[in-house]
């Protein structure tokens, strides 16, 4: 089950490159030297987002600071790069509550949250309820 969730965040990160490429058209000769950056910065998202939730991490990986990988991620997709981050890790969160009926400690365990309390605080600040809350509502 993890290898497909492996995949479906693969796929998903490959289909918004491609959104992003169309959407930028003639403005990505003017910033062609960002564009890429996003790219890394999403493959990096997607390969690490359940043990490194913090922009400095992605932009050490890309050599840049974090204000400066904010910046050009803002500029290229009008979220942040916290946002970006915090949307990988609720996507795979919520595939395990609603999909799996695995115990919510499980599910922090798996994502390399500290602990359940942790993980229940995070879930709520970004999807505006508790992992519970969310299970039960989408059964």
């Amino acid at each position: 089950m993890t290898r497909s969730l492996c995949y479906l965040l693969r796929s998903m990160s490959i289909e918004l490159m491609r959104i992003w490429d169309r959407m930028a058209g003639e403005e990505s000769v003017a910033r062609e030297g960002t564009l890429p950056v996003s790219r890394q910065f999403i493959a990096l998202i997607a390969r690490y987002h359940t043990e490194h939730r913090d922009t400095a991490f992605y932009a050490a990986r890309l050599g840049l600071t974090p204000k400066y990988l904010s910046a050009i991620i803002r500029e290229d997709t009008g979220r942040t790069a916290p946002e970006w981050i915090a949307e990988y890790v609720l996507m795979e969160a919520r595939y395990y509550l609603r999909y799996t009926s695995q115990p919510v400690k499980e599910i922090a365990w798996l994502l390399h949250f500290n602990n359940q309390m942790d993980f229940y605080r995070y879930f709520q600040r970004h999807a505006g309820l508790t992992p519970t809350a969310y299970r039960e509502q989408n059964r």
